[in-house]
């Protein structure tokens, strides 16, 4: 299994290099980028880098701009540390102009007036009536709302750089070997639970709509948020509630194991592993971290249990 990262610099020149002294990349499902960190090598310097990749065995899974990237000469080689975002990071700072989207896809509610390079949506033919874009939303939020209208789910980064509504289905069920499982785990992670939640009617009145997070309450968590008229939902204003308490038990739940080697993972994608005592059947990734190091290459594994993941 060859690894490589390409540093692609102002000139368009691109310098690739398998010379990897540490390396580590995430993808998560509520996250709307991945996200690569680490530090190589060259023969050569590499001027003005404007964005560095990752592949394994040709095949791309990271394609970004160098957050950081910090160049030191050391014993006759040229080192890049750097920390890198997946190119749909752009989501999370564009806004497009608030209003009503009528006929809407995902295509149509996040290209319409502003072009992200390296960024594809998932092709759909299937639209929804609207998707209302509030003031201050960022082109996330507007898939974000999108997903929960077109099929109650949430949106998340396939491959390097594609924003995926649906499932991917044409993607085999990974069989991890228990004899390379080097560690289990169960956890749980309640701080960002919501107890109660409460929306003002569109006159402005307090305590209209109000709804509880049983699952909350039932751990003795107590967070109650107020929160304005929601455009988005105005014929279904539970709906408005029920969304945001979802998102809030994002992750409450999991399972980790991690494994020497990697498959070249993918969000969703469905694992069966065997351990001492975490067994996992047919259950979707909901997070990974690829970790390349003298020690070795290795894979950690995520399994939400949550509104969202592996219900």
């Amino acid at each position: 299994m060859v690894f490589s990262v390409g540093l692609k610099v102002k000139n368009s020149s691109t310098y690739v290099t398998t010379n990897i002294i540490t390396l580590k990349f995430t993808k998560e499902r509520y996250t709307p980028y991945t996200l690569l960190t680490g530090k190589v090598w060259l023969d050569c310097v590499a001027d003005e880098v404007q964005s560095i990749s990752l592949s394994v065995d040709n095949v791309p899974i990271h394609f970004g701009i160098p957050d950081s990237l910090e160049y030191e000469f050391s014993k006759g080689r040229h080192i890049y540390s750097f920390s890198s975002r997946g190119y749909t990071s752009a989501l999370t700072y564009n806004q497009p102009t608030p209003g009503l989207y009528a006929n809407a896809t995902i295509s149509s509610v996040m290209s319409g007036e502003i072009t992200l390079p390296n960024v594809s949506f998932e092709y759909m033919t299937d639209s929804i009536n609207y998707v209302f874009i509030k003031e201050n939303d960022s082109m996330w939020d507007g898939a974000v709302a999108f997903a929960r209208k077109f099929c109650g789910d949430y949106p998340y980064i396939f491959g390097p750089n594609t924003v995926r509504v649906t499932r991917f289905s044409n993607l085999p069920v990974l069989n991890i070997p228990s004899e390379k499982i080097v560690s289990e785990c169960v956890g749980e992670d309640y701080s960002k639970l919501i107890s109660d939640l409460k929306m003002r009617d569109i006159d402005g009145n307090y305590n209209v709509f109000t709804m509880t997070n049983a699952d909350a309450v039932g751990r003795d968590i107590v967070r109650h948020r107020q929160i304005a008229f929601d455009r988005q939902w105005l014929s279904d204003q539970n709906e408005a509630m029920l969304s945001r308490i979802d998102y809030s038990m994002r992750g409450f739940r999991y399972k980790k194991i991690c494994y020497e080697g990697f498959s070249n993972e993918e969000l969703r994608q469905y694992v069966t592993a065997v351990g001492q005592s975490v067994n996992i059947t047919q259950k979707e990734i909901s997070k990974f971290t690829l970790s390349l190091s003298p020690k070795g290459v290795f894979t950690t594994l995520w399994f939400y249990y949550d509104r969202y993941c592996n219900v």
